[in-house]
């Protein structure tokens, strides 16, 4: 299944890649990432 990435989401990840993997902003772009992927799935 081809995964689903919006603008947003790429942008997201984008800024994660410069983060710390356990550091707290991390955490919290990780879950504006969730959500907004969930947002994306329950539009379609």
């Amino acid at each position: 299944m081809e995964e689903l990435k919006t603008k947003a989401i790429k942008g997201i990840e984008k800024k994660m890649e410069g983060v710390e993997e356990g550091s707290y902003r991390y955490h919290v772009l990780e879950s504006a990432k969730n959500f907004k992927a969930l947002f994306t799935l329950q539009k379609k």
